[in-house]
């Protein structure tokens, strides 16, 4: 019987190992606007401890969050740049490589179900829990390898809170066909039923390309018995993302909150911002920017997108 976790894992390696050097062209949703919120961030929390200390930076991709945030570390310190996939960090270490930080950067490449590293004072993690298949492995093995005092500090997560306000997703999805013409009519296809032949369309339109690689490296590593769909592999990338189907699923998403109280007991919230209460729509204008600003007062804590910061605490 096929390993679903182990799958997914491989299947997030190979999808960001084949991404690349083309994956902060394609998502840049993930750092536009978050760049400042980082900096901030470090150079409020970084100072706070004496030198050494060990900042962790898991799911490291192109080097966005140490080329943030790796200034406000002292050449006692040391940055572990971490990724799953081998190709992000060598993209990663290339793009680092012109920065001329006093703290000593490693490179690791690890997939979230162990991690070698001793104690981190910091754990950072921009954009890469939606990936993790076992939530409960992964921030049971966080929450032993930080100190007293030490934090982890998460960003640009889906909020599972935004998706299960129905009023919030609702206007999202109206202003997202209202500007997007062929959203709007997918929509009506889907809405007169016509999916066979949607599908269809759409899967001639797709670059198959990397699903192809995919799936070939799976079925010669037997992991799979049949090729995976374009939609399997969505699903299995972004795995607790509400975006990742053809439709929104309500059910998933990140809870902080939950997760918390669940895995990490012994944390306390010492700062927590929601964002983007128009999801993907929030900036298309100014007309979208101050109808978020208004939603942001009405529904606080429930943005699409979250930002938090967990200090290790005794209990």
């Amino acid at each position: 019987m096929i390993n679903k976790e182990k799958l997914v894992i491989r299947v997030n390696e190979i999808f960001h190992d084949i991404e690349g050097k083309d994956y902060q062209k394609k998502h840049k949703d993930i750092f536009t606007g978050e760049a400042l919120r980082w900096q901030k961030t470090a150079k409020k929390y970084f100072q706070n401890y004496k030198s050494p200390i060990t900042v962790l930076d898991i799911g490291t991709g192109t080097g966005f969050i140490p080329i943030k945030t790796a200034e406000y570390l002292s050449e006692k310190d040391r940055f572990i740049c971490s990724d799953i996939s081998q190709e992000m960090l060598e993209v990663s270490k290339n793009n680092i490589s012109t920065a001329n930080f006093k703290c000593k950067i490693e490179y690791l490449k690890l997939d979230g179900t162990s991690i070698n590293v001793g104690k981190a004072t910091i754990i950072t993690i921009n954009s890469v829990v939606h990936h993790i298949p076992n939530l409960k492995i992964f921030f049971t093995i966080l929450n032993s390898i930080v100190p007293i005092g030490g934090r982890i500090i998460i960003g640009h997560e889906p909020n599972s809170l935004f998706y299960s306000e129905k009023q919030l997703v609702n206007k999202y999805l109206f202003f997202e066909k209202l500007f997007s013409p062929k959203k709007l009519i997918l929509s009506i296809l889907r809405f007169a039923k016509i999916n066979i032949l949607l599908k269809r369309i759409l899967a001639k339109k797709k670059n198959n390309s990397v699903l192809n690689k995919i799936n070939k490296i799976l079925l010669h590593e037997r992991l799979i018995n049949k090729n995976l769909s374009v939609d399997d592999i969505n699903k299995m990338v972004d795995y607790h993302s509400p975006t990742a189907g053809a439709k929104i699923d309500k059910t998933k998403g990140i809870n902080i909150e939950e997760i918390r109280k669940m895995y990490l007991p012994n944390f306390e919230t010492e700062y927590f911002e929601t964002y983007n209460f128009l999801s993907k729509m929030s900036n298309k204008n100014i007309f979208m920017r101050k109808l978020n600003k208004s939603l942001s007062k009405k529904h606080k804590g429930k943005g699409a997108t979250f930002f938090i910061v967990l200090k290790k605490v005794e209990k």
